[in-house]
């Protein structure tokens, strides 16, 4: 179907977002738990994300900047959700791989079920820092140029958001914006959990590494070890380092020199210490926590400062319009 053979529309409508109540898929999101108490709160706090409780509606800048922010929220919203799906997925899939114990084998099954949990793994990547994604634009957002690498419609949290908390906050000039306080305390709660908490730093830089890699270039870059558990289940293990090359410390033929480590040692130095379902369950949970705080101090800098520089934002947005329409006829 080319879009010159659609019927021409005889009605377009459009109104302010002003709603009295939840949306369906909020009402089942809070009912589900699994969203951040402070994005509820946010979406709460905004009347369910009305137009008069955000940058309003009546100039065409206004609009933009309300619509999006209700992209914003609901693209948060499905991907924590989204993230979650793949996570069970991931552990339905890794209970159908292979396991040599079982009296009875499907090969092909256990080869597509390897093939779906590497692409569970995948996407939940994805989900999680889209979530991660989302957190940035709302800073941008909720405190507009307080910090100059980030701009909206183009925020990373890996980048503008990781790599700004990971320097110390620069002190004021002269004139203190009144976002400032806000600013410092979302630096300072972000820079605890993944900057200064050596786990959290840790977590963060090797969560950051598996998405690049998985994003670039698929599945097959990560080889998943398969060790059998004192249960006489078989677990998976992801390697701490890209690219991880087990063949290079092979020793091949007679050797007279003594490996200078055992296997457990290599595997203990080589490995992440939890299995795979394990990893991205404990991911899936301490990320949400760093949303909900990250949201936290910015749901407080709306209550305080509302949606400021609107027609600063709405230029953000500009439009980038590419040169593609369609395909050139085949023959």
């Amino acid at each position: 179907m080319k879009l010159s053979e659609t019927l021409d529309p005889n009605q377009v409508r459009t109104a302010p977002f002003e709603r009295d109540e939840p949306a369906k898929e909020w009402r089942s999101a809070r009912r589900d738990g699994l969203l951040p108490l402070s994005v509820l709160d946010f979406y709460e706090s905004t009347n369910f994300l009305s137009a008069s409780r955000l940058a309003g509606f009546d100039t065409e800048p206004k609009r933009v900047v309300t619509v999006y922010i209700n992209r914003v929220f609901g693209s948060l919203k499905e991907c924590v959700e989204e993230a979650d799906e793949q996570r069970r997925d991931l552990r339905n899939h890794i209970d159908r791989t292979y396991n040599p114990l079982r009296t009875q084998r499907n090969h092909e099954g256990e080869e597509i079920a390897a093939r779906k949990a590497r692409g569970a793994f995948r996407l939940f990547l994805i989900d999680t820092f889209g979530a991660f994604d989302a957190v940035a634009e709302l800073v941008a957002l909720v405190l507009p140029g307080e910090i100059k690498s980030l701009h909206v419609g183009r925020g990373m949290f890996t980048k503008q958001i990781h790599d700004w908390a990971a320097k110390p906050l620069l002190s004021p000039q002269l004139i203190v914006s009144p976002g400032r306080p806000h600013l410092e305390k979302l630096h300072e709660y972000i820079r605890q959990q993944v900057v200064e908490n050596s786990v959290g730093a840790a977590w963060f830089d090797l969560l950051r590494l598996y998405r690049n890699k998985v994003t670039h270039l698929g599945h097959q870059t990560w080889p998943g070890v398969g060790l059998q558990g004192n249960d006489d289940n078989i677990y998976f293990f992801l390697p701490r380092s890209w690219p991880f090359i087990a063949e290079r410390h092979f020793q091949l033929g007679p050797s007279d020199s003594k490996p200078t480590q055992t296997l457990r040692e290599h595997l203990n130095e080589s490995l992440v210490h939890v299995d795979i379902t394990e990893l991205v369950d404990q991911t899936y949970h301490r990320a949400v926590a760093l949303i909900d705080g990250c949201v936290r101090v910015l749901l407080d800098t709306y209550r305080v400062l509302g949606i400021r520089q609107v027609d600063e934002l709405a230029l953000e947005l500009s439009e980038h319009v590419t040169a593609f329409t369609s395909f050139e006829p085949v023959g």
